[in-house]
C-alpha cells in the first residue's frame, strides 16, 4: 500500500498570480528523492506514530517553482508534502523573509488538506515563543496544523520543538539552504533527544564555490563552512588536498553526522548540476528501517501494510 495521492499523479500548480521561486540547481534531484521518500514512508510512519507525525522545511520557499525558460510551474517540497496522503499531523514551514512566508501561507490555505488550520507566526518578534506555545495548545480535530513562520532558519528548530507533539513522535525535516548553510549547532540541536528523526538535506551550493576562490583570504563562503561543520574540523585541508572537494566535504558532513549525532546515513543520491556530477542530497535517520525505505525509491511500488517504522 502506498500514498493515496502519489507525487507523480499531481497536476501542475495553477497560475494563481502569487509570487514563485525560481528553479535552482539540484531541484530535480531534491524533488525526485524527497517526494519519493515522503510517498513511500507515509503509511509505515502513520502506523507507528499516528497523531504525532511532523513535517518541517526550514528553508521553505513560496511553495511553487518556476522554470523561466518554459514558464512551467512545479510544486516545491513544502506544498507537495501537503498533498501526500495520509497527511502529517503538523507542518512547520519556515522562511527568513516575511513576504515569502506570507505567500506560502496563502497557498497553504487554498490547497488544504481538508480540515487543516493554518497559523502564521513571526519568530523575529520577542514574544514569538508565547505565540508558538499558544498555537501548540490549539486542538485541531478535523485536520493537520500548518504553521508558517518567518525567522532565521538556523533558529527555527526552537519553535519546532515547542510545537511538536509530546511523547513518542516522528519528525521528517527537509533542509535546502541554497547558497546559505544549515549550521552544525542547529543540526545538533534539532537531533538532540529525537528518537524518530529523518533528515533530507540538500548539499549547500556555496560548497561548490570554495575550490575556485582565493585561498589566501577568508571569504563569505569559507566563513559559512566554518559553521557548517563541527568546531575544529579542518575542512579546508580536505578542499586543498582533494581533486573533488564537493564530494569530499559531503562525505565529511555525513561522517560527522554519523559519529557525533548517531544518525545512520543512507546512500547518497547523484544528480546532474550543469555538466558536473554531484551528490546534492544527504539522508540521515535514526531508524535502520528508514534506510531500507530510502533504498527503495525508484524501485517498483511495494507494500508496507505489514511493516512498522520504529526509531532506534
Amino acid at each position: 500500500m502506498v500514498a493515496l495521492r502519489r507525487p507523480t499523479d499531481l497536476p501542475e500548480p495553477p497560475d494563481d498570480g502569487l509570487a514563485t521561486t525560481a528553479i535552482t540547481p539540484g531541484f530535480a534531484a531534491k524533488m525526485r528523492y524527497s517526494a519519493g521518500y515522503l510517498d513511500i514512508a507515509c503509511i509505515p510512519t502513520r502506523q507507528a506514530y499516528e497523531g504525532k507525525r511532523v513535517f518541517a522545511d526550514f528553508f521553505a520557499g513560496t511553495g511553487v517553482r518556476l522554470e523561466p525558460e518554459t514558464g512551467r510551474l512545479y510544486w516545491d517540497v513544502a506544498l507537495l508534502a501537503l498533498q501526500i496522503a495520509p497527511p502529517f499531523d503538523l507542518y512547520f514551514l519556515n522562511n527568513e523573509y516575511h513576504e515569502v512566508a506570507a505567500t506560502l501561507a496563502d497557498r497553504a490555505r487554498a490547497l488544504g488538506p481538508a480540515g487543516a488550520e493554518v497559523f502564521e507566526v513571526d519568530l523575529r518578534d520577542a514574544s514569538s515563543l508565547r505565540d508558538v506555545d499558544a498555537i501548540a495548545a490549539v486542538a485541531a480535530p478535523f485536520g493537520p496544523k500548518i504553521v508558517v513562520s518567518t525567522g532565521d532558519p538556523n533558529l527555527a528548530h526552537r519553535a519546532l520543538k515547542r510545537l511538536a507533539p509530546r511523547g513518542r513522535r516522528y519528525l521528517c525535516c527537509v533542509i535546502d539552504p541554497g547558497d546559505s548553510v544549515y549550521e552544525w549547532r542547529s543540526l545538533e540541536a534539532l537531533a538532540y533527544q529525537e528518537r524518530a528523526l529523518d533528515i533530507l538535506e540538500v548539499f549547500p551550493s556555496c560548497i561548490d564555490l570554495v575550490a575556485s576562490e582565493d585561498r589566501g583570504r577568508r571569504t563569505h563562503s569559507q566563513l559559512q563552512l566554518d559553521r557548517y561543520f563541527p568546531p575544529e574540523t579542518g575542512w579546508w585541508k580536505i578542499v586543498s588536498a582533494h581533486p573533488s572537494p564537493g564530494a569530499a566535504l559531503r562525505w565529511l558532513r555525513e561522517d560527522r553526522i554519523d559519529r557525533l549525532l548517531s544518525l545512520r546515513i543512507g546512500r547518497p543520491r547523484q544528480a546532474s548540476m550543469g555538466d558536473r556530477a554531484a551528490y546534492p542530497l544527504i539522508f540521515a535517520t535514526r531508524a535502520k528501517f528508514a534506510i531500507s525505505l530510502w533504498e527503495k525509491i525508484g524501485s517498483p511500488p511495494v507494500g508496507f501494510q505489514d511493516e512498522f517504522y520504529v526509531g532506534a
